[in-house]
């Protein structure tokens, strides 16, 4: 701070002098010096003021008269710089850690395309084994690639789908299935090799003084790569990405069961329970390493670069009480729709598990109502294979009508995760809630004195969710083409992103008590 107020001082002491020099040269020292700018008005009424006689005294008295009122300005910007500076942390995480981070938040996004892709091409039970080492290495060779398509021909999906398939098209099926995996291994990799290295040694100290700068920030508070919290997450996520791998692979597994092929009318995909436990895994990745990521560059840029001074809290601190009051609603509401969002991209994967999004592709009714008959929402489920697809109770003659209390009979519940028709109401149910959430959250943003980055980041979340409901309107309409659904598909992940985003600016900004 001592060194802050230093610099203010010789630089106000400078500007004060030029200034003055320029007053001077006028012809009406009193009608110049009002005219001369300078940062604040009212730092301008006191130093043309004090001008306005100091052009009168010798020269040597009127540098000591503008050299008190620049100690004096100093002081003052020295105790507001206090009074606005954020207590240190102990432990401070090294900016290099934050973008580590980011780069494997951007690998998770772009593993969440492929991985959309993959399901769209019905690649995912092209290869029928989980080897971890073995299953790196492309095939080579004719051979090879006869024993990976042998493989293949024992699956139900081969018996029951695609039994016409030729050697070229398996290539082209497998290709995807293969890169989703190596993607995951690389993933793996690049989170657990710097989460080793960043953990058991530590930065040198010419490295800590380089970072630091000029900062006052305490040497020992960046002793380590990374703070505890940040150390906790980092090893969360390596664990995930394990726990992914294996999950993964036991969603694959569900629709390899070979009692597919006794189940009526079954189709041989994987489990959507399944798919959205796998999907959800991955955005929970996603969500620790975006949000640790934007906390420790966020931190770093306050605690360090500033100086502890955060002029947006401090900003907002000096607003009304119920002024204050509405925006530490609005930072909750941010997270609320962050809530919203990742909910609405779950019931997504259920979409997908059941290929939910053929039928009813208009919009926005569905067929010729709002919400479809209750017979076809609720039908009687008979029995559930064992990758969660149902078999349903066939209506003939006049639909019963359902009641509330028969929804608990037959196992009709299981429809709101089991039936096409019920699946793909709840998805679009889901999207007009977070959509009018994420509308009236910007809305109020409009009416509140937000910061600058905070009111951009509004903005953004409103951005993305008209493109993402944009998005998935059109592929209901062209009948899911691969293009649109794995455009909406990233939408989902973009649209969590600046949720997250616009939560970390009010975390900065907005002061919770």
């Amino acid at each position: 701070m001592q060194r802050i107020a230093t610099a203010a001082l010789r630089g106000t002491a400078s500007a004060v002098s030029s200034w003055s020099a320029h007053c001077a040269t006028m012809a009406t020292p009193l009608r110049t010096a009002a005219s001369c700018s300078f940062p604040t008005t009212t730092t301008a009424r006191t130093f043309a003021s004090l001008a306005s006689h100091a052009v009168a005294r010798p020269i040597h008295s009127r540098q000591d008269t503008l050299r008190r009122a620049a100690l004096r300005w100093s002081k003052r910007l020295q105790s507001t710089a206090a009074a606005t500076a954020e207590p240190t942390p102990a432990a401070l995480s090294h900016p290099v850690v934050g973008k580590w981070f980011l780069f494997s938040s951007s690998l998770v996004f772009g593993i969440v395309v492929v991985g959309g892709i993959t399901r769209l091409t019905e690649s995912g039970l092209s290869i029928t084994e989980w080897n971890v080492i073995r299953g790196m290495k492309w095939p080579s060779g004719d051979d090879e690639w006869a024993v990976e398509f042998d493989k293949y021909q024992q699956s139900p999906e081969y018996k029951l789908l695609n039994h016409n398939i030729s050697l070229e098209e398996f290539k082209n099926i497998f290709y995807w299935e293969w890169f989703h995996r190596n993607l995951g291994r690389t993933i793996g990799m690049v989170m657990l090799v710097p989460a080793l290295y960043f953990t058991f040694t530590r930065p040198s100290a010419a490295r800590i003084a380089r970072a630091i700068g000029a900062s006052t920030v305490a040497k020992d508070s960046v002793a380590r790569w990374m703070a505890p919290g940040t150390t906790k997450a980092a090893w969360a996520c390596c664990v995930l990405v394990g726990f992914q791998g294996a999950l993964g692979w036991y969603m694959v597994k569900s629709g390899l069961e070979q009692d597919i092929l006794d189940t009526p009318n079954a189709t041989p995909r994987v489990s959507q329970y399944r798919l959205a436990a796998h999907l959800g895994s991955a955005f929970v990745i996603y969500v620790v390493a975006l949000w640790n990521g934007m906390q420790i560059l966020g931190n770093w840029k306050t605690h360090v670069t500033n100086n502890g001074i955060n002029m947006d809290r401090a900003a907002v601190r000096a607003l009304a009480t119920d002024q204050l009051v509405k925006m530490r609603k609005f930072a909750k509401s941010s997270h609320m729709v962050a809530g919203l969002v990742f909910l609405t991209a779950l019931s997504g994967a259920f979409v997908a598990g059941l290929d939910a999004g053929l039928v009813y592709n208009t919009w926005p009714l569905m067929g010729d109502n709002f919400i479809p008959p209750m017979h076809e929402l609720f039908p009687a489920i008979l029995s559930s294979s064992s990758n969660g697809h149902a078999v349903m109770a066939r209506t003939e003659g006049e639909p019963e009508k359902i009641t509330l209390a028969q929804l608990f009979r037959d196992n009709r519940w299981k429809n709101v995760f089991e039936n096409q028709v019920t699946v793909q109401l709840d998805h679009r149910l889901l999207a007009y809630t977070t959509f009018a959430a994420i509308s009236a959250m910007w809305l109020r943003s409009r009416a509140l004195p937000l910061p600058p980055a905070v009111r951009v980041a509004a903005h953004g979340v409103m951005g993305f969710a008209v493109a993402q409901v944009t998005l998935g309107i059109a592929t209901v309409l062209y009948f899911v083409p691969i293009q649109l659904a794995a455009a909406h598909q990233g939408g989902s992940l973009a649209l969590l992103s600046s949720a997250l985003y616009l939560m970390h600016k009010t975390k900065h900004a907005i002061p919770r008590k």
